[in-house]
């Protein structure tokens, strides 16, 4: 598997979740799905089991990390969030940095206990 491959499947699988959190919070912010919203999910949803199956590649691709990929898959989210609010989108982006960091903390020390 690529580089390039490996990390675009974490982009996917990110990015799936950032666009269903989006675009679910713009169909509920009247606190009812309409059915033309509904029927705008489809797509989406039915995204679901390419990302579901793509779970073994995408924990390879995330154990066979480097420090570039990273700050590419930051770089990559903070990009996807497009929020109306800008000090709520400033959260939400260093929020990413916090998560990539944990993430890959964790990923170090499990692979030190090995």
């Amino acid at each position: 598997m690529s580089e390039k491959l490996g990390v675009q499947v974490i982009k996917n699988a990110v990015g799936f979740g950032i666009q269903l959190s989006m675009t679910l919070s713009a169909d509920l912010a009247d606190k009812k799905i309409t059915l033309q919203e509904a029927f705008s999910l489809l797509p989406l949803v039915m995204q679901f089991p390419e990302i579901v199956n793509k779970l073994p590649q995408l924990k390879a691709e995330w154990a066979d990390r480097d420090p570039a990929e990273l700050a590419e898959l930051s770089s990559y989210f903070k990009n996807k969030f497009d929020l109306p609010n800008e000090k709520s989108e400033a959260i939400i982006e260093g929020a990413i940095d916090v998560v990539i960091t944990v993430l890959n903390e964790i990923s170090l020390i499990q692979a030190a206990g090995k």
